[in-house]
C-alpha cells in the first residue's frame, strides 16, 4: 500500500456543507477546491479554492482540475431562478 495521499477533488468548496467537511479532510488528503466564488456565505476569503464554473459546457476549460483524482466530493448547489 502506499503512503502517497489521495487526490480529492471537492466541488462547491466554498459552500456550507463543505464548510463543515474540510476542516476533518484537509490534513488528509490532497484537495483541489472548486466554486464559482472564493468567499463563504458571509462573506470570509477561503483559501486554496480555484474558480471553476462547471456549468460551463467547454469541458476543456476545467477538465484539468480532475486529472489524476482518485474521487470527487460533490458539495455544489445551484439555486432555481
Amino acid at each position: 500500500m502506499s503512503n502517497a495521499r489521495r487526490k480529492v477533488v471537492v466541488i462547491g468548496a466554498a459552500g456550507k456543507i463543505a464548510g463543515q467537511v474540510l476542516p476533518f479532510i484537509r490534513d488528509r488528503y490532497d484537495l483541489t477546491l472548486l466554486d464559482v466564488r472564493t468567499v463563504d456565505g458571509r462573506g470570509n476569503e477561503l483559501k486554496g479554492i480555484q474558480i471553476a464554473d462547471l456549468m460551463d459546457p467547454d469541458r476543456d476549460a476545467y477538465r484539468h482540475h480532475f486529472r489524476g483524482a482518485d474521487a470527487v466530493a460533490h458539495f455544489g448547489f445551484v439555486r432555481a431562478k
